[in-house]
C-alpha cells in the first residue's frame, strides 16, 4: 500500500480501534513492536497499516474467520501458574506419551509451548533428585552425551528429536534403547499400578530450555533448578513379550509393545491388477478378450497373467522396486478377482499354483518381495459352502457361515448380508469357528509357499477380535510378515499393536491430492495436515506406512492433477522423501492416465510411443534417490519452510546414526547411484528436500541455522552441498560468518533434494 506512515494492533483487547495502540520502530528498521498488558485468555487481532489497511499476522499459530471473508489472527495469554504447568505437558498412561517399541526400547513423547528449544529426556537412578542445571548451562549443551549431564543421578540423557508443530505446539520424541536390567528395579512399582520410580530403580523426567534457563518436567509439573524432582518410572514390558503385541500394565494401564517388519521401511512397492499389467500367455486368456489399450470396463478382460508378471521382472529390478503388491489372483469369475470362491487355487486364467510358486521365487531371487491382498469380508456366489445353503436351504451344514435373513436363498434382490448390497459378494461370518479355521489355513497355505505379508481388502468390516488372532497366526509363523490394511480414514483403531503394522494412507493422499493436485491448502496448511498425521499413529507404525498416490479404487495422480504433470511431480517428490513406504500404482510412472474405477485399471502402456518419458524419468530418479540414501528411508522428519508468502516447503530428513560425514557424495550419485561411492557415504548424510509449491519463480537462499531444535548442519570450507535431482552442486554464500546455500531461482513446480553431510544431533 505505499509507504508505512503508521502501523498500529487492534483486536478484541481494545475494539478494534486502529488508533489505541500504536505500534513503534525504535530500531529505524521495518520492524514494529508493541508490548501489552493482558489478562489471560484468548485475544483477536490484526495489524493496520495507515489506519486502513488490514493484514492478518503471517506467523500466527491460530487463526479465525473475521465474518468478512478473511481472518483474524488469535494470541492465547495464559496466567503465569498456568502457564508454568502449560509449557510442558506428558502423560504416560497414554500410549500416545509413552510407546513400548520393543524388549528393551519405549518411544517417549513430550508436548511444548511453540518457540522451546532443546528437549532431552533424562533416565534417572534412584527414584528422585534434585534438579541441576546442565554443565555448559542449558538443556542444550552435551546434547550429542548420554551421562553426566543434568539431574542428580542421571544414568542416561538423551536428545529429543522435533516431531511435528501443530497450532500453539511443538511435539518432541525420543526412541530409548534401554540396557537389560536397568529398569528392572521399576517394574514391580509399575505393574502395582505406580508411575513413580522406585527407590531401587529407574525412572525418567524432561528438561528443556526455556527463556534462558533450564526447566524440567515431573510427575508433578514443571520444576525450576534446585528442586526436588518425582520422575516417572520407566517400564519396559519383559523381553518374553511376543511380537504379536502382548501386553503387561503400567500406572493401572496396558502396556503393549509391538515391532514392525524393518524391511518394509526400506521397500520400494509397486501395485500390479494382473488382469492389466502384461499378457505373457494368450493361450489362457478368457473368450472375449479385448485388445489391450481398449477402454477399461468393469466386465471386460485384457488377458494379463502371471506370466507376464514373470517377464516384466527385469523392468521392475531396473526401475528400483524392491516389493510387489498384487491385486487378488484367486479363483474368481471378475476381473479383479475380489469374489473368490476358491482361496486355495490361483485362478486358471493367470496360470496355476506351481507358476505362481515360481514366480515368487523369481521375485525373491531378484531381490524382490510378494503381498498378496486377500479378501476375508466376503466371497463369490460360486464358493462352496454357498452353493450348499442354495441347494438345501436351512438344512445346508454352511447355513452359519453366512447372514441369511430366510430359506430359500434368493440372489436378486439378496435376502442374505453382503458387502454394500452387491448380491455377488455375500458376507462372511467370521466369527464362525469353521470359517476362521478356513480363512486361517488359507492363510497358512500362501504364506509357507512365500508370501512376505498381506493387504488385507474391506478389514473395517471384520470384527476387531478375528484380526488379533489373525495377527498372532501370522507372525508365528513369519514374524517379518508384512500386514497392512485397507483403511481409508483414520487407522489408528488397528495400529494399537495388536492388529496391523500399518495401513494403507489414504489421509497423506487426501492431503496431498487437495494441496498439489486441488490447491485447496496452503503450505502452512498441508504441513499441519502432515504433522497431524504423524501425530496420529505410533512411530513404529509410521515408519512403515503404506503411502500411496492412487490405487484401483482411486483416479490417477496425473488425472486428478488434470494433467499438470509439475503437480504430480512434486507429489511424487513428497511420496519418495517421505517417512513410510512408498507404493506405485502400476503405469503411474509412465504417465497413465484414469479417472475412477474401472477407468483407472487401463493395460500398461508396453509401447514406449505411449509412455511419458519425462514422467519415467523423474520415477527412476527420485526411486534411486531413495534406495542410495538411509536418511529418505528411515531418517527422522523436520519442517524447515512453510511459508504462504512464498509457497516454498522444505523438510529435512536426518538419518538417527548419522555422524559428522568427512566427504561428500561422490560422481556417482550424479548418475546412476549404485556405485560404491554412494554406498560409503549415504549412511552419513541428511537430505534437505525443497520445493516450490507457489505460482511465481522464487530465489531460495538456505541457512542451516537455528529452526527446529538447532543446526542441522555445520558449514566448513571443503563441503559443497549436492543437489541431487539436477546432479550439479551448489554455491556457498559466506555472509558475516554465516554459511547460506544458494539453489538459484526455482521456478514454480520445481524441486530440489540437497544432499548434506550429517551433524550427529
Amino acid at each position: 500500500p505505499g509507504k508505512a506512515e503508521c502501523v498500529s494492533l487492534a483486536g478484541t483487547f481494545n475494539g478494534w480501534n486502529t488508533q489505541a495502540c500504536i505500534m513503534q520502530n525504535d530500531r529505524q528498521e521495518s520492524v514494529y513492536e508493541t508490548v501489552l498488558d493482558l489478562e489471560p485468555g484468548a485475544y483477536q487481532y490484526k495489524f493496520v497499516v495507515n489506519d486502513r489497511h488490514w493484514y492478518l499476522d503471517p506467523h500466527a499459530h491460530d487463526v479465525a474467520e473475521d465474518g468478512y471473508g478473511g481472518q483474524n489472527a488469535i494470541l492465547v495469554v495464559t496466567a503465569e501458574s498456568q502457564a508454568a504447568n502449560a509449557l510442558m505437558w506428558h502423560d504416560p498412561t497414554q500410549r500416545y506419551f509413552y510407546n513400548a517399541i520393543a524388549p528393551g526400547r519405549c518411544a517417549l513423547r513430550l508436548r511444548t509451548f511453540r518457540g522451546l528449544r532443546g528437549a532431552a529426556v533424562e533416565i534417572v537412578n534412584g527414584g528422585t533428585g534434585v534438579a541441576n542445571r546442565c554443565v555448559g548451562g542449558g538443556a542444550g549443551a552435551g546434547a550429542g552425551a548420554e551421562k553426566g549431564a543434568g539431574n542428580a543421578g542421571v544414568v542416561m540423557m538423551r536428545p529429543m528429536q522435533p516431531l511435528a508443530t501443530v497450532g500453539t505446539f511443538e511435539y518432541y520424541e525420543a526412541d530409548l534403547a534401554i540396557p537389560e536390567g536397568v529398569a528392572r528395579g521399576a517394574l514391580e512399582a509399575a505393574a502395582a499400578g505406580s508411575l513413580s520410580g522406585s527407590a531401587s530403580g529407574t525412572g525418567y523426567v524432561f528438561r528443556i530450555d526455556f527463556a534462558g534457563r533450564s526447566l524440567w518436567l515431573d510427575q508433578h509439573g514443571v520444576k525450576h533448578a534446585g528442586d526436588q524432582l518425582v520422575p516417572w518410572a520407566l517400564f519396559l514390558p519383559e523381553s518374553e513379550f511376543s511380537r504379536g503385541g502382548e501386553s503387561s500394565h503400567c500406572g493401572g494401564k496396558q502396556v503393549r509393545y509391538s515391532e514392525t517388519p524393518e524391511w518394509v521401511q526400506d521397500a520400494v512397492f509397486y501395485q500390479i491388477f494382473p488382469e492389466r499389467f502384461a499378457d505373457g500367455d494368450p493361450t489362457n486368456n478368457p473368450p472375449g478378450t479385448v485388445d489391450w489399450y481398449a477402454a477399461p470396463a468393469s466386465d471386460n478382460f485384457f488377458g494379463g497373467d502371471l506370466r507376464g508378471i514373470r517377464n516384466k521382472i527385469p523392468y521392475l529390478k531396473e526401475l528400483g522396486v524392491t516389493a510387489v503388491y498384487l491385486n487378488p489372483v484367486f479363483c474368481s469369475h471378475s476381473n479383479h478377482k475380489y469374489n473368490i470362491y476358491d482361496y486355495f487355487r490361483i485362478d486358471p486364467v493367470f496360470g496355476d499354483n506351481e507358476l505362481f510358486a515360481q514366480l515368487i521365487e523369481d521375485l525373491h531371487s531378484a531381490g524382490i518381495r510378494v503381498i498378496m491382498d486377500m479378501v476375508y469380508n466376503h466371497t463369490a456366489v460360486d464358493f462352496e459352502p454357498f452353493r450348499d445353503v442354495m441347494e438345501n436351504g436351512a438344512a445346508s451344514r454352511y447355513k452359519d457361515w453366512y447372514f441369511f435373513h430366510d430359506f430359500p436363498v434368493r440372489l436378486e434382490p439378496p435376502n442374505y448380508e453382503c458387502w454394500w448390497g452387491l448380491w455377488h459378494m455375500p458376507k462372511l461370518n467370521t466369527g464362525n469357528p469353521e470359517v476362521e479355521n478356513y480363512l486361517f489355513e488359507a492363510t497358512r497355505y500362501w504364506l509357507k509357499m512365500g508370501a512376505d505379508g498381506f493387504r488385507l481388502d474391506v478389514p473395517c468390516e471384520i470384527p476387531h477380535e478375528f484380526w488379533i488372532k489373525y495377527r498372532r497366526l501370522v507372525k508365528a509363523i513369519n514374524p517379518e510378515a508384512y500386514i497392512v490394511g485397507e483403511i481409508w480414514d483414520d487407522g489408528g483403531p488397528w495400529l494399537a499393536g495388536d492388529q496391523f503394522d500399518a495401513v494403507m494412507n489414504y489421509c497423506l493422499r487426501d492431503e496431498i491430492v487437495a494441496f498439489f493436485a486441488r490447491h485447496q491448502k496452503d503450505v502452512r496448511q498441508f504441513d499441519t495436515a502432515l504433522a497431524r498425521l504423524r501425530l496420529a499413529y505410533p512411530p513404529q507404525a509410521n515408519r512403515v506406512m503404506f503411502n500411496v498416490l492412487g490405487s484401483h479404487d482411486t483416479k490417477r495422480i496425473l488425472t486428478i492433477s488434470e494433467g499438470n504433470s509439475d503437480a504430480a511431480k512434486l507429489a511424487v517428490l513428497l511420496q519418495m522423501t517421505y517417512p513410510g513406504a512408498p507404493c506405485i500404482y502400476y503405469g503411474d510412472e509412465v504417465g497413465m492416465e484414469g479417472g475412477k474405477d474401472p477407468q483407472c485399471r487401463g493395460g500398461f502402456p508396453w509401447d514406449p510411443a505411449r509412455q511419458n518419458k519425462e514422467m519415467s524419468a523423474w520415477y527412476h530418479r527420485l526411486i534411486a534417490l531413495r534406495n542410495s540414501y538411509a536418511c529418505l528411508r528411515t531418517g527422522g522428519f523436520r519442517t524447515i519452510a512453510a511459508d504462504p508468502a512464498n509457497g516454498i516447503y522444505a523438510y529435512l530428513r536426518t538419518h538417527g546414526g548419522a555422524g559428522v560425514a568427512g566427504s561428500e557424495p561422490g560422481a556417482s550419485a550424479a548418475g546412476g547411484l549404485g556405485g560404491a561411492d554412494v554406498k560409503r557415504t549415504s549412511d552419513n548424510m541428511v537430505a534437505l528436500v525443497v520445493m516450490n509449491c507457489g505460482t511465481e519463480a522464487r530465489e531460495v537462499l538456505i541457512e542451516p541455522g537455528s529452526q527446529y531444535g538447532g543446526h542441522w548442519w555445520r558449514w566448513q570450507s571443503t563441503d559443497r552441498p549436492f543437489e541431487a535431482l539436477s546432479g550439479k552442486y551448489c554455491e556457498i554464500e559466506d555472509s558475516n560468518g554465516t554459511a547460506r546455500i544458494n539453489l538459484g531461482t526455482m521456478a514454480p513446480g520445481a524441486g530440489a533434494v540437497l544432499l548434506l553431510p550429517a551433524l550427529k544431533m
